[in-house]
C-alpha cells in the first residue's frame, strides 16, 4: 500500500508545471585591464546573454580574499537587472578595494539559485607604477609605450599599459580612480558613448592627465564633452614636413613642441589635471615607436609635472574628520571619582544603610540594583557627552583658478552614528569613495555598491557611537566664476559662484589682505596690509570638530603660496557641501567646512 501510496504521490508532483530555469551566459571582465593599483577600486564589465525565458538577475562582484570570509560579508558591488529571452545586456559594476586581494569573483543569481560565476585574476602594481590605459582602433599600435617612464624630476616611474575596448570603458568617472595616464586615439573610429567621454572629462578635471593623438579633421571632437578639454580650438588643417598638423587658436594651451612653425604638441591645465594634444595623425609608421614620438612623450610628461606642481593639491595622507569631539576618550579624573564613588556607595555606604535598618539580606538585592543605577547613569552621561545626532561630516579643500566656473574639491566624508544599524549613502558618479581604517581590511563591516543615476553604499554597517570615513576627490560645476584680479595696492574679488565665502584672506608676494567676507554674487575690493602679514588666519567654522582640520588645511595652503610667490591666492572658507555625499535617513544632520581656494594668474 504505502508503494502504491508513493508511486501516485510522485505522479502528482510530476503533473506540476515547473519553471524554466534560466540559461545565462556571463563574460565577464576588468573593464581598464587587469593591473590594478593597490587599493584602487575596480571597474568591471559583465557581459549577459539569456538563452532562456525571461528572468531577473542578481550580479555581485567581491574581491576574493585570503580569509574566507562570503560576499554578503565582505565590502562587493551589486547590481539587479532583468533579461528577455534571447536578451543581451551590459552591466557595469564598481568593485570596492580591498587590500590583500588578487582576484574577483562574479555571480549571477536567479532567486535563491546561481547561474554562473566568473573569476578574474588581477595584476596587482604599486605606487611607483603608472597605470596608463590606451583606447586606439588599432591593436598594439602603443605597445612601445610598456617601455617607457615617466620621469617626475625626482623618480623615474613604470608605465604599466593597459589596452582596452571601448565598449567596456567606464561612463562613470568614479571607475577611473585608479588610472594616472590615458592615451587617447582617432576618437571617430571608437564607439564611445558620450557619457563615457562625459566621465573622461571629468576624470582629468579632478586629476587626470589626457593625451589625445588627432586626426586631421578638425571637426572631430566637435558637439563631443571632451571639446572643451583641448588646448586648441581646432579651425583647420595645415602641413608641416609632409604631415598634416591641426590648427586653430589657443584655449588657455602651451605649445610644447612644434613642426615647421606648427603646433605637434600643446598641452592646457584642466582645473587639477593636464590634457595634451598632438595634431597630427599619429600612429604613422614612419613616426609610431621612433625618437620623435618619444620625444614627444617626455615633452608632455615634463609639462604635465610643470603645470600641476602650479596648482593646489592636497596630499593624500592629509589626516582629516580623524578626531571629531564625539569621539575623545573620557576625562579620566572625571572616570575616576565615579569609579570611586561606585565603590564607596556599593561598599561602606551600602553596608552601614542595611546595618541601621536591619536588613543585611537585602544585599543581594541593593548591590544589583546600586550597579544597574550606575551603568545607567554611565550610559547617560556617554549620550550626554557623545550625542545623539546623527552626523554627515565633510571637511576639504575646493581648488579653483580665477575666471572658471569648474573646480576640484579633495577630502573626507564621515559618518557619525549614535546607534547600532545601518545606514546608505548616496554620491555623485564623478567621486571615487575609499575608506580609510585602521586593522586588516578583511574585518572591515562590509556594504554593497549600486551604480544608476548616482552610486549608492547600502547596508553601512555602523556601531554605537561608531564613524566610518572616506576620501575622495571629483570636479565640482559652480554656477558661476571667482574672479581674482590684483592692482595696485588692493585686490578685486568678484564672487560668481554659489558659496558664501567667509573670512577671506588675499596672498600677494608677502603681502597678506585683512580678513573679509564675499557673498555670494558679491564684488569686493580690498586694499593690501603693510608687510609683515599678519598673525591672523581665516577663521571661520569655529565648529570644534573642525578645529583640526582648520589648522591642517591652512598650513598646507600657506605652503603652496609660499613656493608660489607670484600668483595671487585667494584663501576662503564655506560651508556649503561640495562632495555630494547624502545620508537617506532622514534624521541626518549635514556639516561641512571647506577651504576654498581661487588661483590667479602669475604676476611676472
Amino acid at each position: 500500500m504505502r508503494i502504491w501510496t508513493l508511486v501516485a504521490l510522485w505522479l502528482w508532483l510530476a503533473s506540476l508545471p515547473v519553471a524554466a530555469a534560466a540559461e545565462i551566459e556571463m563574460q565577464a571582465r576588468p573593464a581598464l585591464g587587469r593591473n590594478v593599483r593597490f587599493g584602487d577600486p575596480v571597474p568591471v564589465s559583465v557581459q549577459l546573454f539569456n538563452r532562456g525565458p525571461a528572468c531577473t538577475l542578481r550580479i555581485r562582484a567581491r574581491p576574493i580574499h585570503h580569509s574566507g570570509r562570503t560576499s554578503e560579508d565582505l565590502s562587493h558591488a551589486e547590481a539587479t537587472t532583468e533579461l528577455a529571452p534571447g536578451a543581451r545586456k551590459r552591466i557595469p559594476l564598481l568593485v570596492p578595494p580591498l587590500r590583500g586581494s588578487s582576484e574577483i569573483e562574479v555571480l549571477a543569481w536567479e532567486g535563491r539559485r546561481q547561474v554562473a560565476r566568473n573569476t578574474l585574476p588581477l595584476d596587482i602594481t604599486y605606487s611607483k607604477s603608472r597605470i596608463t590605459v590606451v583606447l586606439t582602433p588599432e591593436p598594439g599600435a602603443f605597445a612601445w609605450l610598456a617601455a617607457q617612464t615617466w620621469d617626475d624630476g625626482q623618480q623615474a616611474e613604470t608605465l604599466t599599459v593597459n589596452e582596452v575596448p571601448a565598449e567596456t570603458f567606464p561612463e562613470e568617472a568614479a571607475g577611473l580612480a585608479g588610472v594616472q595616464f590615458l592615451v587617447l586615439h582617432d576618437l571617430s573610429r571608437l564607439p564611445l558613448s558620450a557619457a563615457a567621454q562625459g566621465a573622461m572629462a571629468d576624470w582629468v578635471r579632478s586629476g587626470g592627465r589626457l593625451l589625445v593623438f588627432a586626426t586631421p579633421d578638425p571637426a572631430e571632437f566637435r558637439g563631443s564633452p571632451l571639446e572643451a578639454l583641448l588646448p586648441i580650438r581646432p579651425t583647420g588643417t595645415d602641413t608641416a614636413e609632409g604631415l598634416p598638423v591641426l590648427t586653430g587658436p589657443l584655449d588657455q594651451g602651451l605649445v610644447v613642441q612644434s613642426r615647421g612653425g606648427l603646433p605637434l604638441l600643446t598641452v592646457a591645465p584642466r582645473v587639477a589635471g593636464v590634457a595634451g594634444l598632438i595634431g597630427t595623425p599619429l600612429p604613422s609608421t614612419d613616426i609610431l615607436g621612433s625618437v620623435a614620438t618619444r620625444d614627444l612623450l617626455r615633452a608632455f610628461t615634463s609639462a604635465c609635472d610643470l603645470l600641476e606642481r602650479r596648482f593646489p593639491d592636497l596630499p593624500e595622507d592629509l589626516d582629516l574628520l580623524t578626531a571629531p569631539p564625539e569621539l575623545e576618550p573620557p576625562n579620566l579624573a572625571l572616570v575616576g571619582w565615579a569609579m570611586l564613588a561606585y565603590v564607596v556607595v556599593v561598599g561602606p555606604v551600602n553596608w552601614l544603610f542595611l546595618r541601621r535598618i536591619d536588613r543585611m539580606l537585602a544585599v543581594f538585592l541593593t548591590v544589583p540594583a546600586l550597579a544597574g543605577s550606575f551603568a545607567a547613569l554611565t550610559f547617560l552621561g556617554g549620550w550626554m557627552v557623545r550625542g545623539s545626532d546623527l552626523l554627515l561630516l565633510e571637511a576639504g579643500q575646493l581648488a579653483l583658478r580665477s575666471g572658471q566656473a569648474r573646480a576640484c574639491w579633495q577630502g573626507a566624508t564621515a559618518l557619525y552614528s549614535p546607534r547600532t544599524t545601518e545606514y546608505t549613502l548616496t554620491f555623485p558618479l564623478n567621486l571615487p569613495l575609499t575608506e580609510e581604517r585602521a586593522g586588516d581590511p578583511s574585518h572591515w563591516p562590509g556594504f554593497s555598491l549600486l551604480l544608476d543615476t548616482r552610486q549608492e553604499l547600502r547596508h553601512l554597517q555602523m556601531r554605537m557611537w561608531s564613524m566610518r570615513r572616506f576620501r575622495g576627490q571629483r570636479a565640482v560645476l559652480l554656477r558661476g566664476a571667482i574672479t581674482l584680479e590684483p592692482e595696485d595696492g588692493a585686490v578685486r574679488v568678484w564672487n560668481a559662484s554659489e558659496l558664501d565665502l567667509r573670512d577671506c584672506v588675499t596672498v600677494f608676494r608677502n603681502r597678506t589682505s585683512a580678513p573679509f567676507d564675499v557673498p555670494a554674487g558679491a564684488r569686493i575690493r580690498q586694499a593690501w596690509q603693510a608687510p609683515p602679514p599678519p598673525a591672523s588666519s581665516p577663521q571661520a567654522g569655529q565648529d570644534p570638530r573642525y578645529g583640526a582640520e582648520r589648522e591642517l588645511l591652512l598650513k598646507h595652503a600657506f605652503r603652496f603660496q609660499a613656493l608660489h610667490p607670484s600668483t595671487p591666492l585667494l584663501m576662503g572658507w564655506s560651508q556649503t557641501g561640495a562632495s555630494g555625499v547624502e545620508c537617506s535617513d532622514p534624521r541626518a544632520r549635514q556639516t561641512a567646512l571647506n577651504l576654498v581656494l581661487v588661483q590667479g594668474e602669475d604676476v611676472p
